[in-house]
Order: structure tokens, then sequence, then C-alpha cells
């Protein structure tokens, strides 16, 4: 009899009419993290974050998202029952986002950057739940790539601080990587990224090579097509160099270069960028402590062009002497550039001065004028505050009247432009591309600092491409355009100005928040195509 029913159970068996329903997880579960292991990758994931803004460390972003996807997958609870387990693991999970969020927050000097990382949220809850239902499947690690890069795209939209923060603000410091922007857009920068990070943690926490093995090769192959797109569309490359007084990169060039010593050396730190030729049109200078300030000019090569920016306190003559002599890794390696580089020489250079915190700002540009200058940016605000309408137009005619006078005056025919910015009586924040024909661009800004500039009203307009001749009269007309600041980390804002060759910003920062911005504002450039001029105001222009 028993074996009549152990032969009735085993038939039974096989047919599967009495099998147990089935788990929500597979008996091949994950080996919960333990409490150690949990708080290290917590501290990682929240030292990271700090770091992809505040003072961007490249794949500071990636280390964060893979320590938050292990976390997601990995964080368990002691089990008691099915649904109580399921809600505990989660409400655990979510815990460890606030202090990430906080880091976060604290990175981008807490704009609103708690809110959107417990949105992000959501995409380490559906790679968790994929990744632990299915771990012996790699496909989950495309999970959470696809919805983290949909809510950074709505997050650009919708959140009153742009783009501000994106995972791919913190690999801008790799142009090579960057390129694929200029073909696919920003957001595709971070599907990678997060491809990258999911993959990997999916291989810590199940020990599937084949997650790891998709993720790197995805980021090899954008590396690779940027690479091409890097050369093949002659990317040219500008450098944002900040001396300040006491450094000993300073004292150096000033050394070599004869750089005047004043007073002002103790208040103002000195902005310098240079655009040379290189093999392939590949140009890249560093001078001193230097850093990424553009990307592209969508030039043919027949008709180079490179810069030569100089602080107002730099002699005229001092343009010439710091083209021909360059620093490739800050004070450790000079480099004599008085022989042509084998891209050839640029048949026209822009001579640009940024300009803040002057007594007589028309003065002083009417000054680097003189000096040769045919590019000339006011920081946000320097060219005074406006309080009736009409003063507008008269300080719109009366810095064309000097480009009229300066044009008449020199010896080839220099065209020149002035970037202009200033409150209006519309208490609006206002640009002007002015050449000495008059206004060719003018906008307001749109996206007023959060919390700061609560005195700025919003502009409702873009700003647009201008067509401006820049340097000698008979030299092609250049497409050009602008923004203010913050404006610039959105980029629905700045696509309506992707047709323009050069982009002249015009800023206001304080502490570090300047090489925030020049951070992400390189993304803008890659993604738009163009040559990012930036004048800062404060310790970084």
């Amino acid at each position: 009899m028993d074996m009549e029913d152990g032969a009735f159970r085993e038939e039974s068996d096989t047919s599967g009419l009495n099998r147990a329903p089935p788990v929500p997880f597979p008996t091949k579960a994950m080996k919960p993290l333990s409490p150690l292991k949990t708080a290290l990758l917590l501290l990682m994931a929240m030292v990271a974050n700090i770091f992809t803004n505040v003072n961007p460390v490249a794949a500071a972003a990636i280390v964060a998202m893979t320590c938050m996807c292990i976390l997601a997958e990995g964080l368990d609870a002691p089990y008691r029952t099915r649904v109580a387990s399921c809600t505990e693991r989660y409400c655990s999970f979510f815990l460890c986002l606030l202090p990430t969020g906080l880091a976060m927050g604290f990175s981008c000097w807490g704009y609103l950057e708690v809110a959107a990382q417990i949105v992000c949220g959501l995409g380490y809850s559906v790679h968790r739940a994929l990744a632990r239902r299915h771990p012996d499947v790699w496909l989950v690690i495309f999970a959470f790539p696809c919805v983290n890069t949909a809510i950074w795209a709505l997050a650009m939209v919708t959140l009153p601080v742009g783009a501000t923060a994106s995972p791919v603000y913190n690999v801008a410091q790799w142009p090579i990587l960057l390129q694929i922007a200029s073909l696919l857009g920003r957001s595709s920068v971070t599907f990678v990224l997060s491809l990258v990070a999911a993959g990997t943690a999916h291989f810590f926490t199940s020990g599937k090579r084949r997650a790891l093995e998709v993720g790197l090769s995805l980021l090899l192959l954008t590396w690779m097509l940027g690479g091409v797109l890097f050369y093949v569309h002659r990317r040219e490359v500008a450098f944002l160099a900040n001396f300040q007084a006491g450094d000993f990169v300073y004292e150096r060039i000033k050394e070599v270069r004869d750089w005047p010593s004043t007073s002002d050396d103790a208040l103002y730190s000195h902005a310098m960028a240079h655009l040379m030729e290189f093999r392939l049109g590949y140009r890249l200078t560093k001078v001193g402590t230097a850093h990424l300030l553009g990307e592209r000019m969508r030039r043919n090569s027949y008709n180079r062009h490179a810069f030569a920016i100089n602080s107002y306190h730099s002699h005229g003559e001092l343009i010439d002497a710091a083209y021909g002599r360059t620093s490739f890794r800050a004070s450790n390696f000079v480099l004599d550039m008085s022989q042509t580089g084998p891209g050839g020489a640029p048949s026209e250079y822009y001579h640009v001065s940024c300009l803040n915190d002057v007594d007589n700002i028309y003065d002083e540009t009417k000054r680097r004028l003189q000096a040769g200058d045919t590019i000339v940016i006011h920081s946000e605000r320097a060219s005074g505050t406006i309080f009736f309408s009409s003063d507008s137009e008269d300080i719109i005619r009366r810095y064309s009247s000097l480009l009229q006078s300066n044009f008449v005056n020199s010896s080839n025919r220099t065209e020149a432009v002035v970037v202009l910015s200033f409150v209006g009586a519309d208490y609006k924040s206002w640009y002007h591309l002015v050449s000495r024909h008059g206004s060719e661009m003018s906008y307001a800004k749109n996206h007023p600092v959060p919390f700061v500039e609560t005195d700025i009203v919003a502009g409702t307009s873009p700003p647009y491409v201008a067509s401006v001749v820049i340097g000698n009269v008979y030299s092609e007309p250049v497409a050009v355009s602008g923004s203010i600041c913050f404006d610039t980390d959105f980029p629905l804002l700045t696509r309506h100005a992707a047709g323009a060759d050069l982009f002249l910003e015009t800023s206001e920062t304080w502490a570090n928040i300047g090489w925030q911005h020049l951070q992400g504002h390189r993304v803008t450039a890659v993604e738009n195509g163009q040559t990012l001029v930036k004048n800062f105001y404060g310790a970084y222009g």
C-alpha cells in the first residue's frame, strides 16, 4: 500500500498536478550583503556623489551608481513573512537613498537634488526587482539605464535646475567619450554610464561575467566611436587657465613672460585660453592650471581660427607672446611652440578679453579694443545696472560707437564685438552681442538661479544665432550666439543656438561653482558642436 501510494505520489509529481505554487524569487537566491559591506558601499556612494559636482572627479558618477545598484540587489532584511520581507527590504534600500541624496545635494549646493535622488530610486527599484527575480539572466542590466536615462531627461525639462548634477556632467573631463553626445545627445552618455554601473553591480552580486562584459564593451565601443568623431570632424579644444597670486605656476609664467605685477593680482585671478593647431585638426593647449573650456568649431580647414584670451591686466603684446609658449602639464612641462605645429598655423586669431570687477569697464573695454582684441566679454551684470529703458538703448549705442571708432582708427580695419550684460528697467538680466552696427543678438535670461536671483524677472525668448564678421573686415561671417550663466544648463534653451560656431557665455559665479559650470557647459559645447568661450566672475575667470 505504501509502495502504491509512493508510486502514485511519484506519478503525480511527474505530471505536475500537485506541485507547490512558484515562489517569487528563485531558489538560487543572491547572498545578502553583510552589515560591513552595506556600510562601506553606502559610504562609497556618498563620497562619490559629493565628487560628482563639487570638485568633479571623473568616473565618480559610475562609482556612485554602481554602489547603489549593488545595494539595490543585495540589501536584505531578516526574513519574516513574504510580504513583510519585501516591504522591509525596500524600506531599507530607500533609507540608503536619503544620505546619498544629501551628499548629491551638498555637491550641487542643495538645489533640489535630494528630491532628484529619491526620484532616481525608481530606476534602482526596477533594477532590484528584475535582478532579484532573474539573477541568472544578464539582460536585466538594461532596465536600469533605460529608466535612469529617462528620469534624467525628464529632470532636464521639469526641474528648475535643468541638467545640473546629471551623470554626464561628471565625465566632462573625458572629451573623447563625450563625442557621442554630438550624434545622439547627452542622454546617450547617461545610458552608457548607467549600463556600466548596472553590469558591474550584477557581476558583483550574482557573478554573471556576461553582464560586466556587455557594460564594458559598450563603454569601449563608445570611446572608439568618440575617437573617430573627434578626429574626423576636426574637434578644436580650448582651455581656461586659472592664475592666482602667490601660486607657483603663476610665478613661473610671470617670470617667463614678464607678466605685469600689480596689487590687483592678489584680488583677481587671470584667465587665459589658447587654441593651437595640431595634427588632424586637434587643438589642445594647457597653460598653468588648466581646465577644458570648449570644444569643436564646425569650420573648414582652410579658414582656421585660434584664440588668445587675456584678462584686462595684460599688455597687448602679451597675447602674441602667450601663443608662442605653452604648458602641457601645469608647471611640470613647458613646450616651446615658437615653430608652427604639424597642423599648420591658423589663418586668423580671435583676441578675447574677459572683463569683470573693473572700476570703469567702458574705459577698460576701449583699452582692450585699442590693444587689438576682437572679442570683449563683460561678466554677468558687469556692464552696469540700467534703471530706465532709454539707458539700455544708450549704452548699446555708446559701445556701438566705440566699436565704430575703433574700426575707423585701426590700421587694418578690424571688426570687433562686445558682449554686454546688465539688468534693465524691466528687472530682466539682458545679454547683448554688440557690433559697430548695433545689437546683433539679444535676449533676457530665461532661468534665474532659484533662491538667489529672486529679484530677476525671467525672460521668455531663447537666444538665437547672429552672423557677424570678427577680425579682418574681409573675413567670412561667423555664426555667433551666447547665453547667460545658468541658462546654459538647460539643453532645450541652448538647442535654439545650436547653429552657432562660436558660443560666447557670460557668467557670475562664486566659490567653486565656476568650475562646476565649466564641466557642465563643456557638455553643451560638444552636444551642439560649438567652441565655447566662457567669462566667469570670481575665482575662475
